[in-house]
């Protein structure tokens, strides 16, 4: 299970096996992948990108409970795609 904060003080809590995909890569930009790269169910990322999450000193944008992004660094962006509920 994985657990953190969003940015109104929501817990989030979900299995892993709940996340359709990640995302890591530069922040303020489009996400379609020239900035970034996306890792999809089954990647090894997934964990990693969760941990970062869990460790997230702050608070998390969370948009429709199922989409999760952070900003780690001015370089650094995570976002967590969970299956749609």
């Amino acid at each position: 299970m994985a657990k953190f904060t969003d940015v109104d003080g929501k817990v989030i809590e979900f299995d892993l096996n709940k996340v359709k995909r990640v995302y890591s890569g530069k922040p303020h930009t489009c996400m379609c992948g020239c900035a970034g790269k996306y890792f999809e169910k089954g990647s090894n990322m997934i964990p990693r990108v969760v941990k970062h999450f869990e460790n997230f000193i702050g608070k998390s944008e969370n948009i429709k409970d199922y989409i999760f992004t952070i900003i780690t660094s001015p370089t650094r962006q995570y976002t967590i795609y969970l299956e749609e509920k």
